[in-house]
């Protein structure tokens, strides 16, 4: 079965693209601030994403949780994601709080401007959304992740906030061993307080594609 993907496009056709992903619970408009600049001399896209095959990455996670206790405590709200049910009639109640609550939890006071989350909860309140968003984290049970990870060869750049809620830096480190042609982990977000450093990250010392 193949996989639907939402993809919003900007900059000219023939320049180097420049592929921006999102994390849950968010859509491509968390990321508007970095479309902007990005489409000067770039394609710039993003993509909201379900249960893809994840194997690599599913399997750096539950790495780094077993050999780092503290993220192993970061990362139980993994499992209640993967219940059936529950976490859709718990996050999704009253006009979703519980979402709009997580999110401004893990974020700076000033990250949310008037209105902001209510153009999350619109996106999602599509039919299938919050399943499908929850359905990445379902997709982890079970998974074999036996054999070698699978290897990026694009330049790859990682943006993180020293103060994560969640993930610790080891996490994003592992990750940046699987990129054949690493950029970096940008040194600015060592001082972000968020979870959500890419909302906000405009560091012009970094130039993604073609590099």
């Amino acid at each position: 079965m193949g996989l639907s993907l939402h993809v919003v496009e900007a900059g000219q056709p023939g320049n180097p693209v420049l592929l921006l992903l999102h994390g849950f619970p968010e859509f491509w408009w968390a990321l508007r601030n970095q479309i902007t600049p990005a489409r000067r001399g770039e394609i710039s896209a993003t993509a909201r994403t379900g249960a893809a095959d994840e194997r690599a990455t599913s399997g750096l996670w539950a790495k780094q949780a077993l050999e780092h206790p503290t993220q192993a405590l970061r990362s139980t709200y993994v499992a209640f994601l993967q219940l059936p049910w529950v976490p859709e009639a718990k996050l999704g109640s009253f006009d979703f709080a519980g979402l709009k609550m997580m999110m401004q939890g893990s974020a700076k006071a000033s990250m949310f401007e008037p209105g902001a989350l209510d153009r999350y909860a619109e996106a999602w309140a599509d039919a299938g959304s919050l399943t499908a968003m929850l359905n990445y984290y379902r997709a982890r049970r079970g998974r074999d992740n036996e054999g070698e990870p699978a290897r990026l060869t694009t330049p790859t750049l990682i943006l993180w906030a020293g103060k994560d809620l969640f993930l610790e830096r080891n996490v994003a480190e592992a990750g940046l061993a699987l990129c054949d042609r690493q950029v970096g982990v940008c040194g600015r977000c060592k001082s972000l307080a968020a979870h959500r450093a890419a909302r906000t990250h405009q560091c012009s010392d970094h130039r993604v594609a073609g590099n």
